[in-house]
């Protein structure tokens, strides 16, 4: 039976962890050979996932914002590498990458630790950030790693990097409170934008906001660029926490991947999460643009989050299935569906009309909410004046 008193666990102590029933258990997979379990430690190993900083697509970006300087997404401004066992990654001289390790750790509610570098790969020498590990923790540890070297250094998957040693707390925590990186299967990049106290520290601005909502195919990034470009709004999406989910998990941004992505976040974390989770971002809270449009609704519950803001006027734009198949067979954007078939799948799915659970995407349920339909059956003139004319009215309301 595992002793009560604090403290740093030994090999025993671990041992008797990883033995506990799986609901209070210690979690390490895969242990690859015995010795891997040290005196009072656990090493750790290199996984197959590198995230690298993209300079060539960002020049800068502010540490704590969600998009860089120059709109793009701080998650696209990075590029995700997978290395296959036997083959090389190389660490340039102060190049610094992330890297989730092989291992996937599973820390019981009584338990906490700390990940460090082996005191060998620090004489190599790289430099890896210490990382924490809360009570109640899953997921895949990233790791930060730096060279100091002045030549290259060659890494493979499976390499013992980093150990991590663990601490009995006096007292098991009452309840697991899920963080930001918590369920990850690969490294994933810094989101100090979730942290709700970003809003004290720029002054605040109440925008008017105009929120889209559309169905597959309509019209919405046409509407989006008329409004950036003609209009001066500045731009958000609810699609994009999506697409960083996806891109942090390494899954594809297929259409039909990203409608289970939202899915699944919406059922885990609440129907109004990503709204929430928009509004909570730095480049939200530092907007100084007094107008702003906002697209992606798929629920209800996200327009409800946006009507606690003062000026928000939501548009729904739709059209006939049939022309909006034409239009997407034109785009033939990346991760559209390809055949007439999946796209009545794909767009049943969007508008709600197969059975569903409540968090589910029902975008004709927020069609029901919208303050201005309208219908882009037309010309792209006529589309645009259907536009000016919710812009007019929202600006200068009589």
């Amino acid at each position: 039976m595992v002793t009560s008193s604090a403290g740093i666990l030994t090999r025993v102590d671990i041992q008797k962890y990883m033995n506990r029933p799986r609901k209070d258990c210690l979690f390490i997979s895969p242990i690859l050979e015995k010795d891997q379990i040290g005196e009072t430690s656990i090493d750790l190993r290199l996984g197959h996932h590198f995230i690298i900083p993209d300079i060539a697509r960002i020049g800068m970006h502010n540490a704590f914002a969600q998009t860089s300087e120059d709109g793009l997404a701080l998650s696209e401004s990075y590029r995700s590498v997978f290395v296959h066992y036997g083959e090389d990654f190389n660490l340039h001289p102060g190049q610094s990458v992330l890297v989730g390790t092989l291992e996937y750790v599973g820390v019981p509610l009584d338990l906490s630790g700390y990940v460090t570098g082996r005191s060998s790969i620090s004489r190599m020498p790289i430099l890896i950030s210490t990382a924490t590990i809360h009570p109640g923790f899953r997921g895949v540890i990233t790791l930060a790693l730096t060279s100091m070297a002045a030549n290259s250094i060659t890494l493979r998957p499976g390499l013992r990097v980093a150990q991590m040693q663990l601490h009995r707390l006096a007292g098991a925590v009452r309840s697991k409170t899920l963080s930001r990186y918590d369920m990850t299967t690969g490294p994933a990049p810094a989101q100090l934008d979730g942290d709700k106290d970003l809003r004290f520290l720029t002054p605040a601005i109440e925008p008017i906001i105009i929120g889209v909502a559309s169905t597959l195919g309509a019209g919405r990034t046409t509407a989006l660029d008329y409004l950036r470009e003609n209009r001066g709004f500045k731009s958000f999406s609810l699609a994009d926490i999506v697409k960083q989910e996806a891109v942090r998990s390494g899954v594809p941004t297929t259409r039909s991947k990203l409608q289970e992505i939202g899915n699944n976040l919406r059922a885990t974390r609440g129907c109004s999460y990503l709204a929430e989770r928009l509004r909570s971002t730095w480049a939200w809270q530092t907007n100084k643009s007094p107008y702003v449009v906002v697209d992606g609704f798929k629920h209800p519950k996200e327009v409800l989050e946006f009507r606690k803001q003062r000026r928000f006027h939501l548009i729904a734009i739709g059209a006939p299935v049939e022309v909006r198949w034409m239009r997407t067979m034109k785009l033939r954007r990346l991760g559209d569906p390809t055949t007439y078939d999946e796209f009545l799948k794909l767009d049943a799915m969007d508008r709600g009309l197969r059975t569903r659970p409540e968090s589910g995407l029902c975008v004709d349920e927020v069609f029901k909410m919208a303050d201005t339909v309208i219908t882009n059956d037309g010309s792209t003139e006529d589309f645009y004046r259907q536009i000016e004319g919710v812009v007019q009215a929202v600006l200068y309301p009589h």
